[in-house]
């Protein structure tokens, strides 16, 4: 109650008290206005010096007091007190709702905040009523203008990119189903332009009970995101010279339809892989760039006889694969192949100069018998292998005698690596005879394996393996110092070994250090050069003649002479022979075994011999195994012979004994 002229409080009830948390005594000479908090008192004033009205409700106003602060509505009633004029005022504790409402205003501020800033688009969804709220980020996202477009879910799923709606829509089931927690989701959906952009969508529904009665979320355009990872996985999973797939999406590819054929005995299909044949002549004739323009051209033409359900991918370097879906027909896959063979017959132009491509080619079916696809690659290339062995523009498949061949080659190069290691070979000698006097001139070493299991291996069953798998170099190293040493100890002892010749691979003459090879057996076997021989065959030395005569001439200067091996079965320039300084060449056995019996085999040897020593360079008939050989040999004046008619390769201690002794049976042979 309070005083209707002055205001002042005349008395307060034990509910006021204790709301305003004050005691009977500090009320004496207060007003309301002594309680009303600052941000109110301009409000309250105004009241108070109005106009009386017999009843008023005012508020809700913020009051402070030294014992709390809080939120009243009051209701101010006019009454007469003995005469004089006063009002009774129920105030009402509103601080609760107050602060309800506040929280609740600041929210919704927050939120209108967080739509106008949001980078996503949001929106919520009255499973009820299929009424759809899309905020203005998400119809900004599309193109359009808020409200523009509609308040129906069909406004969304319509826009959506028809391969994707399904996927959308099962995403949407499993989460009001409440198989998954929250919906998650990637999907293209139509711009106002035309063009589909990427978004990812996620959302929670609210459910009461077991339904699902609203559902809301956000909404990103992930288009960028999307280009990346397509750029990441077409350097990942394409080929970047051809476009092509690689070999990592090839293989996926391939373990994808293996399982198709393992779990479905009528589905079957076909793995072919292509390798060019010869291809580096073309790099190391062209250049590697042109190299390349050719195997990009080759995979257009390849791409023009593969059907949509199959892969055509680039494999490495110049091999290419296929998977033929569907195809378990041998013909078929065959007739398939040849198609391919048939598209590289036509030349390709390089710069004006036109080159003819070959293949090889190996096929493989799976027909349910393969459980990985990396065994069906590995037979597809046994195969291949196979046919690149029988020459170019060939075709293998597949069959159980090449697994049982590839499962021994691997067996044997695994033994081969450890018979290297473990150093299980053995060099021996055979005499090469001067056929002026008899005499022992030199002799050729030749490796033998002392197998644990297999005995004496010959080399014919494993030098193809070790140069097949690059093994040749580590072994060609142990024989070129083995055959350095031995030379070197039989000097030490004071006999005359003459020379020694090591026969040098293709790949060991590719290698590029074949001067440090043969200086650092000699240094090691403290070795003269000119008492070591290097043969390389006919074919190794004329496929790069340019770098042969660079070796030859760097590698003279250690003394060492090269022999060319086989000569007359290769197809050598007499320009690069003159320049090649060679110290001798050895006629190969074909002649030599119908010099007797085959007039025109007797007038090449007589020309090679001539050509041999035109060039100041000593000739030699090797495979000699009769006398009727030898005598025509000598009748032609060669100057040296090796072969079955003086002595098999014999162990370097029998060899050991021919120097000594210097084997007086040869001069029989030969006077």
């Amino acid at each position: 109650m309070c005083h209707a002229v002055t205001h002042d409080i005349l008395a307060m009830n034990k509910a006021a008290l204790a709301l305003f948390g004050v005691v009977e005594d500090e009320l004496r000479g207060k007003t309301i206005m002594d309680f009303i908090d600052d941000a109110d008192r301009a409000a309250l004033e105004k009241r108070l010096h109005g106009p009386v009205q017999d009843v008023e409700t005012w508020g809700p106003w913020a009051f402070h007091t030294d014992a709390r602060d809080f939120f009243a509505v009051c209701e101010r009633r006019r009454i007469d007190l003995q005469g004089t004029p006063a009002f009774v005022v129920h105030v009402r504790d509103v601080t609760g709702q107050v602060n309800d409402e506040r929280r609740l205003r600041e929210s919704e501020q927050r939120y209108a905040m967080a739509l106008r800033g949001a980078n996503d688009g949001i929106w919520d969804w009255d499973l009820v009523t299929d009424e759809l709220y899309l905020s203005a980020r998400f119809c900004e996202l599309l193109g359009y203008k808020e409200g523009e477009l509609g308040h129906t879910s069909e406004v969304w799923f319509g826009k959506v990119h028809p391969d994707d709606v399904e996927r959308l829509r099962t995403e949407i089931d499993l989460h009001l189903s409440k198989v998954t927690p929250r919906l998650k989701v990637e999907y293209r959906i139509r711009h106002k332009k035309g063009h589909y952009v990427w978004m990812l969508t996620r959302g929670v529904a609210v459910f009461e009970g077991e339904h699902a009665v609203r559902m809301a979320g956000s909404q990103t355009d992930i288009s960028d995101r999307k280009v990346d990872e397509e750029r990441i996985a077409q350097g990942t999973f394409y080929d970047q010279l051809t476009g092509l797939a690689n070999r990592l999406l090839f293989l996926d590819r391939l373990s994808f339809l293996t399982q198709r054929a393992a779990g479905n005995k009528e589905y079957a299909f076909t793995v072919v892989l292509l390798d060019i044949d010869r291809f580096e002549m073309v790099n190391e004739s062209y250049g590697h760039a042109a190299g390349d323009t050719l195997l990009a051209e080759v995979g257009t033409r390849l791409s023009q006889f593969v059907g949509s359900l199959d892969t055509l991918a680039r494999i490495g370097g110049d091999e290419f694969g296929v998977s033929l879906d569907g195809v378990s027909d041998v013909a078929v896959a065959i007739h398939r192949a040849r198609s391919f063979l048939e598209t590289l017959d036509e030349p390709f132009d390089l710069g004006g100069d036109l080159v003819t491509l070959s293949a090889s080619i190996g096929i493989a079916v799976n027909d349910g018998r393969y459980g990985h696809s990396d065994d069906l690659l590995r037979d597809a290339a046994t195969a291949m292998h196979r046919a690149k062995k029988r020459g170019c523009s060939s075709q293998e498949v597949f069959d159980e005698e090449m697994h049982e061949e590839a499962v021994a080659l691997l067996r044997t190069e695994a033994e081969l690596r450890r018979g290297i290691a473990e150093e299980e070979f053995e060099l021996f000698y055979q005499p090469v005879i001067k056929l002026s006097d008899g005499s022992i001139a030199g002799s050729e070493a030749l490796v033998r394996w002392n197998h644990p299991e297999r005995g004496l291996v010959m080399p014919d069953a494993f030098i193809p393996i070790a140069e097949e798998s690059g093994l040749i170099v580590p072994l060609g190293e142990w024989i070129m110092y083995e055959a350095c040493r031995q030379c070197s100890q039989w000097i030490e002892i004071g006999l005359d070994p003459g020379s020694v010749s090591v026969n040098l691979s293709a790949l060991q003459f590719k290698s590029g250090i074949i001067h440090d090879l043969i200086g650092g057996a000699l240094k090691r076997a403290s070795l003269e050069g000119t008492r070591l021989h290097v043969e390389l065959t006919e074919s190794a030395v004329m496929a790069d003649p340019e770098k042969a005569i660079e070796i030859f001439r760097e590698t003279e200067k250690l003394g060492v002479r090269f022999v060319v091996d086989d000569f007359g079965t290769g197809f050598s320039s007499l320009s690069y022979l003159k320049r090649f300084r060679f110290g001798s060449l050895k006629i190969d056995r074909s002649f030599v075994r119908d010099l007797a019996t085959d007039a025109e085999n007797a007038a090449l040897v007589a020309a090679v011999i001539a050509l041999a020593h035109s060039f100041r360079s000593l000739c030699v008939g090797e495979g000699v195994e009769t006398t009727d050989q030898l005598s025509y040999l000598r009748l032609l004046k060669c100057d040296l012979a090796q072969g079955y008619l003086f002595s098999h390769p014999v162990p370097a201690a029998e060899f050991e004994e021919m120097l000594r002794s210097g084997v007086k049976g040869w001069h029989r042979l030969l006077f």
